[in-house]
């Protein structure tokens, strides 16, 4: 049963039917819930190899809704003097993001989410 994931489509189907109408993911790709192991496999292969494969715009609408907040704290001197960064490496991410770099996203997010859990962590 825990074989192929059956007994987890098993437990989604038993326990919260409603889930069965979203799609499942594998590899970034989407198939639909009732798609068998070998069909699964083969939708992905053939989906992976067109090109239509799952993205997830989140962090690029995040990082676009807070980018004066990021420039704000890029600039700030406690990120710009602080011994654990190499300041020029982040505000190269930041400023080739912002100009149109999208694969810097996760070096922003990284570096935005470690600042943000240090200043807590320092009660700033």
């Amino acid at each position: 049963m825990k074989k192929n994931g059956k007994l987890f489509k098993q437990i989604i189907h038993t326990l919260a039917p409603s889930l069965t109408q979203y799609p499942l993911v594998k590899e970034n790709t989407t198939y639909p819930f009732y798609c068998s192991t070998k069909a699964a496999w083969l939708l992905t292969k053939i989906k992976s190899k067109t090109g239509k494969v799952y993205c997830d715009d989140e962090l690029k609408i995040f990082l676009q809704l807070m980018k004066e907040f990021v420039f704000d704290l890029l600039y700030s001197k406690f990120v710009a003097e602080n011994p654990m960064y190499d300041y020029g490496v982040i505000k190269n991410a930041v400023e080739s993001y912002y100009a149109g770099n999208l694969l810097q996203a996760h070096t922003i997010n990284w570096w935005l989410t470690f600042e943000l859990w240090r200043q807590n962590i320092e009660g700033k």
